[in-house]
């Protein structure tokens, strides 16, 4: 994976191992992680909120996270480098992240 920043005053490339964010170990820790904060997060929701927050880091299945990391890592073997995010802004500056 990488991350590429474009600008007139400097270009920037962050490599970023795949295996590193979407393997198992990390995302066991990741998930960990977000079942931990959960609990910080709910102190600052109120109690009767106008808008259901129905999507925080622990609602997910641990099945279908790990399921989409895999689908991810196979993506990544079987199709090469693949662009996930491009935006440019209106100055010309340029933010790719691929795959």
């Amino acid at each position: 994976m990488k991350i590429i920043v474009k600008s007139s005053d400097c270009n920037l490339c962050i490599p970023v191992p795949t295996g590193l964010i979407f393997g198992r170990i990390s995302v066991w820790i990741w998930l960990k992680l977000g079942k931990l904060t959960r609990k910080s997060w709910s102190r600052y929701v109120p109690e009767n909120p106008q808008m259901q927050i129905s999507l925080l880091p622990g609602d997910l299945p641990e099945k279908a996270v790990y399921a989409l990391c895999s689908e991810i890592m196979r993506t990544k073997r079987r199709y090469g480098s693949w662009k996930l995010v491009e935006i440019e802004s209106a100055d010309g500056d340029q933010v790719l992240i691929e795959l």
